[in-house]
């Protein structure tokens, strides 16, 4: 079984029909200014390639750890890789550069085309790129199978432009009467018993175990509120973490809350805020995948060729390197036309969720790898639809301190002296609008520095296949 098969079966096999209390769910995630002459005067780059040495940013404005506002003007020094100085300056001639530590996005999966194919060794290199070209200098790989780890050491060897790469193990899901018919599942591990999932927590070196869970009527094991309270238990003896990837359904996030497990992605519809109380939020990390959930119900509908105009203004690397052609993307839809109004209501139900909930705390996972999520951009339109909820300055701190500091990122999401240097620096504010995100001009992620216009010269290459189509010749399949 192929890397996109294995994924796309995965997903099929989570949503099947047979959830207790919303039946669409089952289909509701099938796949899983001009340049600046002036930019020189603004920023004092001593040097600015890769292997520089000591690069001084000013005059700048850099946000305050632990803190939504800006410093004083400021000058940045930087050696090796490290903040090594922070100081204020009091007279200055030059416009002022806005500095936002590196963003990170707690759940991509790079091994799959964002329209449905498998990706090769080439496709996964502009996929780093392009997640650094949109300032996200530290991801978390989840299910992604073994050849995508090797491909990472390379890309930190040869100092490739990649960001900071954390992959985590294979994503645990139940064995099922479907998964029996075939031997693996790439990138993911089949887990047969109770008995078999505790032997396993115990040998586990890693001390982040991820499980894929939906409620599947008639199947002899699954993870059920029962085993995840045992497991929970076996986990906690052992030092691991829990988290649970429950697709939107009420029951089994019911039953993941319910064992203690603290780490949550996809989305939470608003009518479980009845059936727990709200304290039982607080202490969750919850990246909500909200994009995933958009994607699908506007796919294959004149909206989402609206909305990728919109995200071709808004990001022109997504425009020259990455955005696909309309005649074929525009098509693909993972809804049949009689669900999409259920769909539609259904994600206004998990922003209203979001909207009633108070001091949650949030991580910017973007789901990049499901259909029409594509890298660096499909985090822009995470942080896009949490500022509509949460304003701007929330959104950052989401998307900065929060998810890096999940992550275990090097800077953690801070300018700090003495951390890395994991650094965007922008011409115009993005605290005041996210669309100023756009002007984006260089990236810092440690010993790498990305200038943004040195690089607008390249085209897209033959490393994604024919324009606007997925990498790899294989199909979708059909979805159930």
């Amino acid at each position: 079984m192929s890397i996109v098969e294995s994924v796309l079966f995965v997903k099929r096999v989570i949503l099947r029909k047979g959830k207790k209390k919303h039946p669409l769910k089952s289909q509701q995630i099938c796949v899983y200014l001009k340049r600046a002459v002036s930019l020189f005067t603004f920023l004092s780059l001593v040097a600015s390639s890769v292997g520089s040495e000591s690069v001084t940013l000013s005059p700048v404005k850099y946000i305050l750890p632990g803190k939504k506002e800006y410093s004083e003007p400021s000058e940045i020094r930087i050696e090796n890789g490290k903040v090594v100085s922070i100081k204020k300056i009091n007279s200055f001639q030059d416009k002022i550069f806005y500095v936002l530590p590196g963003f990170c996005d707690a759940n991509v999966t790079l091994s799959v085309d964002s329209l449905g194919g498998q990706k090769d060794r080439a496709g996964v290199y502009l996929s780093l790129q392009s997640f650094l070209a949109h300032g996200f200098t530290g991801i978390l790989s989840v299910g992604d199978p073994f050849w995508v780890e090797t491909l990472l050491k390379d890309a930190q060897r040869f100092k490739k432009k990649s960001p900071w790469v954390k992959k985590s193990d294979p994503p645990w899901i139940a064995e099922s009467s479907e998964t029996k018919k075939f031997l693996n599942l790439p990138g993911y591990e089949l887990i047969r018993s109770s008995k078999e999932a505790m032997s396993k927590i115990k040998k586990k070196s890693s001390s982040f175990v991820h499980l894929f869970y939906r409620y599947q009527e008639g199947e002899s094991f699954s993870f059920d509120g029962s085993f995840l309270y045992q497991l929970k238990k076996a986990a906690d003896s052992e030092g691991n973490k829990l988290a649970l990837s429950a697709f939107g359904d009420e029951f089994s996030i019911l039953e993941g809350m319910n064992a203690g497990i603290s780490i949550l992605y996809h989305p939470i519809p608003d009518e479980i805020s009845g059936r727990i109380s709200s304290g039982a939020f607080q202490n969750l990390n919850w990246g909500p995948m909200f994009s995933v959930y958009y994607y699908q119900k506007i796919a294959g509908t004149s909206d989402w060729e609206t909305d990728l105009n919109l995200m071709k203004e808004w990001s022109s690397y997504f425009a020259k390197n990455i955005a696909p052609e309309p005649d074929f993307a525009g098509k693909l839809t993972e809804l049949q036309e009689e669900d999409r109004s259920n769909a539609e209501k259904e994600y206004k139900s998990y922003l209203a969720f979001l909207g009633r909930q108070k001091n949650l705390n949030l991580l910017l996972a973007s789901g990049t790898g499901n259909l029409h999520v594509h890298p660096g951009i499909g985090g822009w339109k995470e942080m896009e639809i949490l500022s509509g909820v949460l304003g701007n300055q929330e959104t950052i701190r989401i998307a900065t301190e929060s998810t890096c500091g999940f992550i275990e990122a090097p800077h953690e999401g801070k300018i700090i002296e003495g951390r890395p240097a994991f650094i965007n620096i922008f011409t115009e504010d993005p605290l005041i609008d996210l669309k100023n995100l756009k002007t984006l001009r260089k990236i810092i992620a440690g010993e790498i520095y990305y200038d943004l216009y040195e690089n607008s010269s390249s085209r897209k290459s033959d490393q994604r296949g024919k324009k606007g189509q997925p990498s790899s010749p294989k199909k979708r399949g059909k979805q159930k």
